[in-house]
């Protein structure tokens, strides 16, 4: 609705701000310090003559102590201000699934088109401007939808401990930890990614991540009926994983479960491929009936 769209925007619009506060400060010390510094090299002739060397020497070291008692300030400040953005968006919203649809909408903002945090009317779109802004900015952006993400599984939680047989929630939990595990891969569409993201941490923190969606998937299977969804999702969270002989198992339970269902077969078909089970992959092979597009997909996977 329009009151969501408005809240989203003031958001966007807060984040950028405080990200740009912390952009200007550090290249108002830039600029001056080069200033500082080319000032002090093309005057040093002059500056030895003269007791103006001292002057010179301290206004260098009175910027550089400026600069890093500042950089302590903004470093503390920065996260307290992030921290209240959650709030203020949450304002006054007592209706919990509310809360939840605007907060996915927010995050949904902050990931579409995360790093233009600068814009120039010409060129429209600026790949050295774009990774400027990446640079500085991602771990902002990380941080912000972390604190969103966590707001969004403390509710699943609750709904979880006042009703722990209820399939919905673990499922809404599972669907969470997917998402949040995603922040922590490698962005296809980044212009370049910084050396800071692509950290042994980053991997560690998305793995944790998916052994928590299958947890919760693993219980939404024990508790549901309809068991189908829970084992795709699980399959798909051990291909992520990499682990081929677990999504093996979970491609061999849906497979039972719906015999007919040819892209199960295929799948589970190449999985047998990739681990030399090829006896195995010979059975589905039998039961393709002659599906020539299906045949051709998994024997395009035979080495």
């Amino acid at each position: 609705d329009c009151m969501s769209q408005e809240s989203n925007n003031a958001s966007l619009a807060l984040f950028k701000e405080i990200s740009r506060s912390y952009a200007r400060f550090h290249l108002f010390f830039m600029i001056l310090g080069t200033v500082e510094l080319t000032s002090f090299l093309l005057f040093f002739s002059f500056f030895l003559t003269s007791s103006l060397i001292a002057f010179a020497l301290a206004a260098i070291v009175f910027t550089v102590f400026s600069y890093f008692v500042l950089l302590f300030y903004f470093q503390i400040r920065k996260p307290e201000l992030l921290q209240k953005l959650p709030d203020q968006f949450l304002y006054e919203r007592q209706d919990s699934e509310k809360k939840k649809e605007n907060l996915h909408e927010l995050i949904a903002s902050f990931q579409q088109e995360p790093f233009r945090a600068y814009s120039l009317k010409s060129p429209p779109d600026s790949p050295l401007l774009e990774k400027f802004s990446l640079l500085l900015h991602w771990q902002d952006l990380l941080q912000i939808q972390e604190m969103l993400f966590t707001i969004l599984e403390k509710e699943e939680i609750q709904k979880i401990q006042l009703d722990p047989l209820n399939p919905e929630p673990h499922k809404a939990l599972g669907k969470l930890y997917l998402q949040m595990a995603k922040l922590y891969q490698k962005p296809q569409s980044w212009a370049f990614i910084p050396q800071a993201f692509d950290t042994e941490k980053m991997r560690e923190k998305e793995k944790e991540l998916l052994e928590k969606a299958l947890c919760e998937w693993q219980l939404n299977k024990e508790l549901s009926f309809d068991k189908k969804e829970s084992v795709l999702e699980r399959a798909q969270i051990f291909s992520m994983l990499g682990s081929i002989p677990e999504e093996s198992r979970e491609y061999e339970l849906l497979c039972q479960l719906f015999p007919d269902e040819t892209a199960y077969l295929v799948r589970l078909g190449i999985l047998y491929l990739k681990q030399r089970k090829k006896s195995e992959a010979l059975q589905i092979y039998k039961r393709l009936n002659k599906d020539e597009a299906a045949i051709q997909e998994l024997l395009s996977h035979y080495i």
